[in-house]
């Protein structure tokens, strides 16, 4: 099923993998909440809270299409292939999954304390950061881009 997917999207002129342009998706939203959660310091007004939670909401939403895409381009590419950095997606990937959830439960309790809210937004922010690097590691890991004549090093 995957390989008729892939090669359905090969027909088109499609070939490349999936997951990566859905990456940016809750990458980009928690890295949004964390920006907005920092407001918070400099103006403590409820409404920043509010819209990291729902950038927050975001997030959790877009990381099920973006893993289902990772697991189809690892099975496709890699053919499942359990490398070191695919077993650090997975994991930091179930972590993130956590830290939002819990995100999700905490934002919903009235007048937490913003300081429990600015640690998990800290660390949805290494996670993906993490994820992010691991993502790299695999895609551009040993590869040297070739350069043609008319290019010079600058």
């Amino acid at each position: 099923m995957i390989e008729q997917l892939y090669n359905s999207l090969e027909k088109i002129g499609y070939i490349h993998p999936l997951h990566p342009p859905l990456t940016h998706g809750p990458i980009g939203a928690v890295i949004v909440a964390f920006c907005v959660g920092l407001g918070v310091l400099w103006w403590p007004q409820k409404s920043f809270v509010k819209s990291s939670y729902h950038a927050v909401v975001i997030a959790f939403a877009l990381l099920f299409p973006t893993v289902l895409a990772g697991i189809m381009d690892w099975q496709h590419y890699y053919s499942g292939a359990w490398i070191y950095a695919i077993k650090m997606k997975v994991g930091l990937a179930v972590l993130l999954f956590l830290l939002l959830s819990a995100m999700l439960i905490v934002g919903k309790i009235p007048n937490i304390r913003p300081s429990v809210m600015r640690l998990l937004f800290v660390c949805c922010l290494f996670n993906v950061l993490g994820l992010g690097y691991f993502g790299g590691k695999l895609v551009y890991e040993g590869r040297t881009p070739i350069a043609t004549e008319d290019l010079f090093p600058g």
